[in-house]
């Protein structure tokens, strides 16, 4: 039996914790992640029935490398981790979806939710790219060329004969055809499934092949500096169509029906309707225009960027993100200027949302070091952010365009900053104020 102080003891403790639970929820922060900013940075893209694949650089941190969505692009998920290194290409030959990493190839034979590295006989775990035959499987390398699976992965055998150079950027198939896309050496043709491999550059002037695709009974290569190259005889020539095009660098190629994209390195999206002959820029909603890979899924059009996902129902006239699921940035500062809301991250520059976090968009034009925002501060109608060894930078117009504003500043480590009256201060590793 409990002593008359105890049981008073035990009586209060019970009290307070009635006292607690019963307490109005309203004085209680109550937290709900918003819509970004978005971090994925999107390497690839797979379609497999009504699953959707999407290949992400590196981000096991944040729940793995490969996410799937199942409500045709509205939400993303990770798979079950087991995929390691960064996702430069994704693959589906029958019922297995294959991941081709820097680690290697990795299979799953149940839509991710599991994951088995298959590199027996791969010399080189380096994989940028994969393509299908029937049941033939190839991987392209960063070293030792392509190699050939006949069992679903289980074991490789290297088929580089007359292949002269061996880093393989991409693949992709023609009828019964093999072409490869290399770093150095323009594309190569195979007719025997890999057996031999045959050069097939006449009148390419760029060498390095980023991007691949079919569209009817032409062939599609975008380069890394030199635009867009047509052949329609089956890579025996080629001719540039890079009329309209502004950015040289083609990192995605896509056809749909009659209408050709391409992605770029910095300019967004391009669309074609006359097999190249013209282009026009298409990037409406676009809010990170590093445009790394496309895919077609029924009428909708995917774009994956350094800075997440978007999509078109309209044949590119029109984007909207769809990043729901996707890691978010690691946010480093948040500030508020009237409407506007302002989120300075890691890796990623400085974010704008005007609906209090329902969505993000890019605001770093300008800010030449936007990969490390270390604060931000609002003086009046100017904004300003300073970043890891970029120094501070100035926006008079709501992070629409920045300039550097760093004359007197010994010291471009830029971690905090303050305003007293008319004075703003800038604390780095030494300390500045500016009048």
């Amino acid at each position: 039996m409990l002593s008359y102080k105890k049981s008073r003891y035990v009586g209060e403790k019970l009290f307070y914790l009635v006292l607690i639970l019963f307490l109005p929820a309203e004085i209680y922060p109550q937290w709900v992640q918003t819509n970004g900013p978005c971090k994925a940075d999107i390497k690839s893209f797979a379609v497999s029935g009504t699953y959707i694949f999407a290949g992400l650089y590196s981000n096991l941190s944040l729940g793995g490398s490969v996410y799937i969505s199942t409500d045709n692009g509205t939400s993303w998920n990770p798979t079950v981790s087991g995929v390691y290194g960064d996702v430069q290409s994704l693959a589906v030959s029958g019922d297995y979806l294959f991941a081709g990493t820097h680690d290697g190839v990795y299979r799953s034979t149940n839509n991710g939710t599991n994951w088995t590295k298959v590199n027996s006989g791969l010399t080189t775990t380096d994989v940028w790219s994969l393509a299908v035959i029937g049941n033939n499987l190839f991987a392209g390398t960063g070293s030792d060329g392509v190699f050939l699976s006949t069992n679903n992965g289980a074991s490789w055998t290297a088929v580089n004969t007359y292949l002269t150079t061996t880093y393989i950027l991409s693949l992709v198939i023609s009828g019964t055809d093999l072409f490869a896309g290399t770093y150095g050496g323009g594309v190569f043709r195979s007719t025997n499934n890999g057996t031999t491999w045959s050069a097939v550059n006449s009148g390419l002037s760029n060498m390095i092949v980023w991007s691949l695709v079919t569209s009817g009974v032409n062939l599609f290569a975008g380069t890394y500096g030199g635009g867009v190259f047509l052949s329609t005889n089956n890579g025996e020539s080629w001719t540039a169509v890079n009329s309209g095009i502004s950015n040289f660098v083609i990192l995605s190629i896509a056809a749909v029906g009659t209408n050709l994209f391409v992605g770029t390195n910095g300019d967004g999206v391009f669309k074609s309707t006359n097999n190249g002959t013209s282009w026009t820029a298409v990037s409406s909603g676009v809010t990170n225009w590093i445009a790394q890979c496309l895919a077609v899924v029924g009428t909708k059009l995917f774009l994956g960027t350094s800075g997440g996902i978007f999509h078109s129902t309209d044949t590119g006239t029109s984007w909207i993100a769809t990043n729901s699921g996707l890691p978010k940035e690691s946010i480093t500062s948040l500030i508020v200027k009237g409407t506007y809301l302002f989120a300075g991250t890691y890796g990623g520059g400085v974010f704008l949302s005007t609906d209090k976090g329902i969505s993000w968009n890019s605001v770093n034009s300008g800010l030449t070091n936007f990969g490390f925002v270390e604060c931000l501060i609002v003086n009046e109608e100017n904004l300003f952010a300073g970043t890891y060894e970029g120094g501070l930078f100035l926006s008079t117009n709501n992070g629409t365009s920045w300039k550097t504003v760093n004359s007197g500043l010994t010291n471009l480590n830029v971690c905090d900053l303050a305003i007293s009256g008319v004075n703003i201060f800038a604390g780095t590793n030494g300390r500045h104020r500016s009048d």
